[in-house]
């Protein structure tokens, strides 16, 4: 029988530094509902070859000369020159089929670069959770959940996500936790899973994009299991490991 796994939750990306779970032999899961997860997964659904993470936004340019299409946004607002927002429905409703992207926002690929040094770097959100969650039961690694927030703070939407995929991992006899986050991530999750949006919507996040004009792009991002792909970053791409793998 393999040995017990352990899953924690670092509530934001600036918390990844101080894991219980010590050096990189872990799969570290990058969690940012609203919206880069969502969008990243749509991407390598529909077909996307690689997607690149960016942080730095001046590097973007150079990409798009070199043919890559760009998502990008900053502080919830599509970039000028980026060809796509940061929304899973535009990707969902374009051909991107074999394209080659890259993306910067504001809090999803940061999280991707603090977490890039584990053994491994996956992506989820709503829309991958019974493929992310059979994948990582599969792998029986130590799980830190890294939840991307906003500018380094706490994000509701990011945490329900966790202690959705907590409570599912803890169930399986392979995985335990006696990290304070995973039990605060699973109880808010109980709370909210029969009403989600009806939860979520009092969330300072929610209410950003809602006010943006991004209610349809937001709702996507709460259906589950719309996608059945777990994105792994490898050598600084986003690929779809069930086929690299």
């Amino acid at each position: 029988m393999n040995s017990m796994s352990s899953v924690e939750v670092c509530l934001s990306p600036d918390l990844y530094a101080c894991r219980k779970t010590q050096g990189n032999n872990h799969i570290a899961l990058v969690v940012d509902v609203l919206r880069a997860s969502s969008t990243i997964i749509v991407a390598i659904e529909q077909g996307v070859q690689k997607l690149i993470p960016i942080t730095d936004m001046s590097k973007l340019s150079e990409l798009k000369k070199n043919g890559y299409l760009i998502i990008s946004e900053r502080d919830g607002l599509p970039a000028d020159f980026a060809d796509f927002g940061n929304s899973p429905l535009q990707i969902l409703n374009a051909s991107v089929k074999n394209a080659a992207m890259a993306i910067c926002t504001t809090n999803g690929t940061r999280a991707l670069s603090v977490a890039s040094e584990a053994e491994k770097t996956v992506i989820g959100s709503f829309a991958n959770m019974s493929a992310l969650c059979n994948s990582l039961k599969e792998w029986n690694k130590d799980v830190v959940i890294v939840c991307a927030g906003w500018k380094s703070r706490f994000s509701l939407e990011d945490v329900l996500f966790a202690g959705a995929v907590c409570e599912q991992l803890t169930e399986n006899t392979h995985f335990s936790s006696d990290d304070d986050s995973v039990i605060a991530a699973i109880e808010l999750w109980k709370n909210a899973k029969d009403n989600i949006i009806d939860y979520i919507s009092r969330s300072e996040h929610y209410k950003r994009l809602f006010d943006l004009g991004m209610g349809e792009s937001v709702s996507y991002c709460f259906k589950v299991d719309t996608c059945s792909v777990v994105p792994v970053l490898i050598k600084g791409s986003i690929v779809n490991y069930l086929i690299e793998n």
